[in-house]
């Protein structure tokens, strides 16, 4: 399985989504969340953004899952 997180003002989100696309086509089981309005990297203001706590969070549960 595989954790895919974006953001929505990421340069890459469009290889993001391409790369979750590609993953669902190989029957890869993909788990991917995008939040809005964040850039790239947005998961360095841990602290600072709830939406960086968000995606920690999921990553974590993520991760614990397997």
């Amino acid at each position: 399985p595989t954790l895919v997180i974006g953001a929505q003002c990421d340069p890459m989100k469009d290889e993001n989504a391409c790369y979750v696309d590609n993953l669902l086509k190989s029957n890869v089981d993909v788990y991917s969340v995008f939040c809005s309005r964040m850039i790239h990297g947005f998961m360095f203001y841990l602290k600072r953004l709830k939406t960086a706590q968000y995606a920690f969070d999921i990553a974590t549960s993520f991760i614990k899952g397997y």
